[in-house]
């Protein structure tokens, strides 16, 4: 199962990308310039918890799941599925730390990534980006939130 046909540029797609749409045209013009595009078979393994993180990733086609270890019984468990446009791998930009969960292909996909010392060079520079990032992690947070306390 793909997703909708990707943009035909990175500039394009990134512009359609929740994490970046609001920032101006030049800011996504020195982002897609850091950009790999990076293919993934079915099953594949894109980030494995516990590793550094390198970068952050854009789903441009198919879907990823994130999986995360549950504590009382150490089983894995699939706790996020991204699509299309959506961003993972941003934790581990931010604070520097070791990867929280893995994330595998679903079915084949296609990645937008970022490396680490370019994203935060682009930070430094573009406040916006950074502002933008924050309201997605807070609504991560919030939905986060919002299923512990269905299981309640």
């Amino acid at each position: 199962m793909a997703g909708p046909a990707a943009p035909s540029s990175p500039v394009d797609f990134l512009s359609t990308v929740s994490l970046f749409k609001t920032l101006p045209h030049e800011v996504l013009e020195d982002l897609a310039s850091t950009t790999v595009e990076r293919p993934y078979p079915a099953g594949a393994e894109i980030i494995r918890r516990g590793e550094p993180g390198d970068g952050l990733y854009i789903v441009l086609a198919g879907l990823v799941q994130v999986c995360a270890t549950e504590g009382a019984t150490g089983d894995e468990r699939v706790v996020a599925v991204f699509g299309p446009g959506e961003a993972f791998g941003e934790l581990s930009l931010l604070d520097g730390k070791p990867r929280s969960a893995s994330v595998v292909a679903s079915w084949s996909a296609r990645c937008l990534f970022l490396p680490r010392d370019a994203f935060q060079t682009h930070l430094d520079q573009h406040p916006d980006t950074a502002r933008a990032l924050l309201r997605v992690l807070a609504a991560r947070l919030r939905e986060m939130d919002r299923r512990l306390a269905q299981r309640s």
